[in-house]
């Protein structure tokens, strides 16, 4: 219900303090909620539907805006990481290998709300997961696939021992990064894998191939028997990962 004004506001006010402190509560709190405006009539108010009202698509291509968020809900100028309302396109979940001067990965990913902190800029924890994506997606796309090597006649997996992170510029909401994975050394029974989340400038452009930094991290995997012993590289691992 709606706070009143005037007398019978103080009387709705007075009544709520006679009450027992948990209904109080109760009744104070749904009188908070009804001072907020209605947020979906604020959407309708201040939303541009791309969509005619025949069905067909309105002329001038506006995106779609709200007011109410205070963004394009058609992200930023130039890029297509969501690939857009009623497109097709968007970023490769899990990447691609380069195998220039030896196998590598680059995974792109756009920064979400989820993924920062109150300021917008991305929340330290956020990079052990995108490292750990382009690490996983490395492995899979060069054939070793982590449920295969526990399935076999001898289980194994790889288990991190050591990470490290040089965190050298921030990254904000909405930006499109790329997290770039290569092996760095091998040794019998571990590796060391270099990731770099870069900012990808475009695709054309004469630094693509040493964009901006935003974080380095050194990171040891070891391949563990089921009983939690270290195993040896198998011949095929070591060659699938550029050491064979």
């Amino acid at each position: 219900m709606a706070r009143g004004t005037g007398e019978s506001g103080d009387a709705d006010r007075g009544h709520a303090r006679d009450m027992p402190g948990e209904k109080r509560a109760e009744t104070e709190h749904a009188d908070g909620l009804a001072e907020w405006p209605d947020l979906a009539g604020r959407l309708v108010d201040t939303c541009k539907s791309p969509v005619g009202g025949d069905g067909a698509p309105a002329s001038g291509g506006d995106h779609v805006r709200s007011e109410a968020f205070g963004g394009d809900l058609n992200g930023p100028s130039g890029t297509s990481g969501s690939g857009g309302l009623g497109g097709t396109g968007g970023l490769d979940s899990t990447g691609g290998l380069d195998s220039t001067g030896g196998p590598s990965h680059r995974l792109p990913l756009r920064v979400y709300f989820e993924d920062t902190d109150f300021s917008g800029v991305v929340y330290h924890a956020s990079y052990v997961r995108w490292c750990e994506r382009g690490r996983s997606d490395f492995l899979r796309l060069l054939g070793v696939r982590h449920a295969v090597l526990f399935a076999g006649e001898a289980p194994a997996a790889f288990v991190v021992r050591r990470m490290e992170f040089d965190f050298r510029r921030p990254a904000r909401i909405d930006e499109v990064l790329e997290v770039r994975t290569s092996v760095a050394s091998m040794r019998a029974a571990d590796l060391w894998l270099r990731q770099d989340v870069v900012r990808p400038g475009p695709a054309k452009a004469a630094d693509q191939a040493s964009p901006p930094l935003i974080c380095r991290a050194h990171v040891q995997v070891v391949l563990m028997s089921a009983d939690g012993r270290p195993r040896r590289l198998t011949e095929t691992l070591r060659h699938a990962l550029g050491n064979g």
